[in-house]
This record gives structure tokens, sequence and C-alpha cells, in this order.
């Protein structure tokens, strides 16, 4: 019922999570003084008209209009100096798109990149006062010579937009690109939405930056948690190799109920952060909590579900002997055929493996894939166990497991009642194997008395293959 309740919770958790999402908000202007490496920034275009307002650079175009997502947001970081000026530069980082570059020439669209060698670096212009270089006045619609630059070529000022208004602040900024030690451009648009540039036009090179800050919706953040955890491995209490240690999966299931329990509900911040730092904490103990291969006798029953699901019975690995080839047929836990025993070795993930009846032993397959495991009558090398999900587990050899031993010489097998040879089929990360056609669970036996049982059963094994033995001799003195 614990198990029931919890898996509905999930699902009503499912329903809640696409409700709650952590969010950028968008801060105060900052002037050109105040735009500092490290600050966490985003750029709204002065553009001509009303259609600019809030919307703000995303690669190189503008975003819809009060949309901010983490595609909007620029990390300012610290450039060389200005080789045409000597003045400090920053490089303008995307979360999303990485540096923000030079591409190469004016009116063509901005490009990004990965390392900051290959970034544009930008000297931060202030709109409230003169471009440094310029010669006219500022925010006129014609050019006009400031005083003592009479007869000079003209450099421009900022300028008014094409409407004649003046769409920025003394706190709006430019950015400065210096092609050469002789040339510049600016970060600039011909008033497109979809189409950001640089070039040396001063009436569309105007932006307002913001500070911006992520606020955490920690709410939405424990409900992730939560999905995020619920979406690993079932966490599923036993004894055997492969699942959890009970107290473990009781205690886990219960922090994940109560955390579901403050998620559904309103709580202050403290109680959200509380129930996230405690599920963390339960959480930080389930790889620990995983019961491992220890030395003793174990079934190796085939992990695919269908046998028993569709079939009614469950198949099991045992030595055929007769040919010395791994074989499975259906499991009877009462017959000590199915029994090995496994010991852990130094090596990870490397076992030697028994045949409890005979004594033989688990060799390895000839070829990586479709090879039959063979059975040997003298230790040759170990086998090996990875634990691939909750009880279930991965089987090869030392030197063969790229696949692992299964009933089936194929990925979309059809189970049956039937029998046969162990083949080597499908890799740890192949899509099939999520199927458990390949996989294994390790049955530990822990009835003394089935395993006296067993013993009898071994010494009645030993002396029909000893009996057997004089009969083969005797029949070639003959």
């Amino acid at each position: 019922m614990k198990k029931f309740l919890l898996l509905l919770a999930l699902a009503f958790l499912g329903a809640m999570t696409n409700n709650i999402d952590a969010r950028w908000e968008v801060g105060d202007i900052k002037s050109a003084d105040n735009i500092q490496v490290g600050d966490t920034i985003v750029l709204e275009f002065c553009g001509d008209g009303t259609n600019f307002a809030s919307r703000y650079l995303s690669g190189s175009v503008l975003t819809e209009a009060g949309i901010v997502t983490d595609d909007n947001i620029y990390v300012v970081e610290e450039g060389p100096v200005d080789i045409r000026t000597g003045a400090a530069t920053i490089y303008l980082k995307s979360l999303t798109y990485g540096y923000l570059c030079y591409p190469g020439s004016e009116s063509t669209t901005i490009t990004y990149s990965s390392y900051p060698e290959q970034a544009a670096n930008l000297q931060v212009l202030s709109c409230g006062e003169d471009i440094p270089w310029s010669n006219t006045e500022t925010f006129r619609d014609t050019d006009i010579l400031r005083a003592g630059h009479e007869g000079e070529t003209v450099i421009r000022n900022w300028r008014l937009a094409s409407s004649g208004a003046r769409n920025s602040t003394d706190n709006s900024v430019g950015f400065s690109y210096s092609v050469s030690e002789t040339g510049w451009t600016y970060l600039a648009s011909w008033n497109r939405v979809d189409n950001i540039w640089f070039w040396g036009y001063t009436d569309t090179n105007q932006w307002n930056v913001y500070d911006v800050n992520f606020i955490h919706d920690l709410q939405g953040d424990l409900l992730e948690l939560i999905d995020m955890y619920a979406a690993e491995d079932e966490v599923v209490g036993g004894t055997d190799p492969g699942y959890y240690e009970q107290s473990f999966a009781d205690e886990f299931t219960d922090a994940l109920q109560q955390a579901l329990v403050i998620a559904a509900g309103t709580h202050t911040d403290e109680e959200y952060t509380q129930a996230i730092n405690d599920l963390k904490a339960v959480h930080a103990k389930k790889e620990s909590s995983i019961i491992p291969i220890t030395e003793g006798y174990y079934y190796i029953v085939s992990g695919y579900d269908d046998f028993l699901n569709n079939v009614g019975v469950e198949k099991a690995a045992y030595p055929r002997t007769s040919v010395m080839k791994m074989a499975y047929t259906t499991f009877d836990a009462n017959d000590g055929k199915f029994l090995f025993k496994i010991t852990p070795t130094d090596t990870e993930y490397e076992y030697v493996v028994q045949h409890f009846l005979t004594d033989t032993y688990v060799g390895s397959p000839a070829n990586f894939y479709a090879s039959n495991p063979p059975v040997t009558a003298t230790f040759e090398e170990n086998q090996y166990f990875r634990r691939y999900t909750t009880g279930k587990w991965f089987w090869g050899s030392h030197s063969q497991h790229s696949t692992s031993y299964s009933p089936f010489a194929t990925s979309d097998p059809v189970a049956s009642d039937s029998e046969g040879d162990l083949t080597n089929w499908g890799s740890f990360t192949d899509e099939g194997t999520k199927t458990g056609f390949n996989l294994w669970y390790l049955r530990r036996l822990t009835d003394t008395s089935l395993l006296a049982q067993f013993e009898e059963q071994k010494k009645q094994t030993t002396l029909d293959n000893t009996l057997k033995e004089l009969i083969t001799s005797g029949a070639a003195l003959y």
C-alpha cells in the first residue's frame, strides 16, 4: 500500500511540476561606470519606436518582449586593453551561445565561440558622455562639429534615431570594437529584431543594460529533486545482491513521501530548504545501501521477467556437463544443479564462479558475441558481474564482458517455455538490455537444511560420475 500511495503521489507530482519554474528577474539599469566584471546582465536594444522595449539580446536576435530565459543572459568577463584606445574592455559571454564575436566584417550577423581568444573585446561607452573619438555634437539629427573641431572630417557622436527621437538615456551604453589600431565599429542593429551585427552608425548602437537575478523557486526545486530521484532505478529492499538494504528502502520511501507532502503545500522558504536538505541527506546513503555480492551460494536466474509473466516459469543457468557448455532451463530452487558458489576477487566486478554439484567452473566464450560460455573442469578465469539496475546483473567473463550471457541470440526475444545453451549477446548500453533479456538475478541460498540436502545430492553426483568414468575406462580395456 505504501508503494502504491507513493506512485500515486509521484503521478500528482508530474502534473504539478509543469506549473512551477525558477525564473530570471530583471533588475536595475546599469550605467557604463557600473558595468563590472562578473556582472550577470541582459541587453535591451534602444531601437526606433516602441516595439523594442523589453526585447533582449539572445544570440543574434532580440526575443519577444518581456521574455527572459537562459538564452538572454550574459556574463561580463575581463578583456584585454583596446588596441586602438588603450581603454579597458570586456567580453560578453552568453550562458547559451558562448562568447560574442566580431563576425569579420560589418553588417554581418554576429557570431559566438566557445573560446575567449576569438571573442570581441568591447569598450563600454556611456550615452551620457561624448563618444571619446567623436568630434560632433551629441544627439543631433545632423552632423555639427563641436567647437575646436572646425574643418575636421566628421567623426560622429551619438545621434538621434531616424524618427528624430532619442530612445536612450544617459544611463544607456554603446559597445565599440576596434577592428584595428585605427578602425572601429559598434554592436548595433538597423532597427531589426532578427539581425544583430556590427557597424559604424551611431543612431542604432545604443543599449540598455540591466542587472538580472536568478530567482530560485524553492518549491519548484524540491519538486525537481523529487522528480530526479524518482526517475532513478527503483529503490526496492531485499536480501539478494543488487537490491537495497530494507532499512534504507523504507527510509528513502518515507523521505520521498514527506518531501511530496511539503512540495504539494504552501510553506516557507526555510521549510522547503529543510525538505530539500533532508531528502538529499537520505539519498546520499543510496549507493552504500546496495547489497553487494559476497562469498556464498547462489542461483543465477534469468532477469527476463517475461518468462514468469507470460509463461509462468523462471529460467536459470546451469552447466550442461555432458557437452561442457553453460545452458538454461526451467528453474527449480530444490535442485542443486542450479547452485553456484560465487567468490569475490580483488578486481572490481570480477568473481570466481564454481558449480556446487560438479565443482566445474564457468569459462570464457571464444568471441565477444554470439558465443557460448563453456564449462571447464578447472579454473581458467574470473566471471564479470556488474550491477545494471535494482536486483539485476550484467554477466560476462574477464576477457569477454562487452556483452552479457543470455538465453537468447537476439535483442528482441519472445519468452517461451524453452531451454538450451547460453549465448553472449547485447552490450551494457544497448537499448534492448533494458528488457532484461541478458540480465540475471543472483539469489542467495540461506536455507541451511536445503544446502545439507544439496550436499547429499553432490555426494550422489560424485559417485555417479565416478561410476561413469570406471565404466568408460573398463570399456576401453576391452
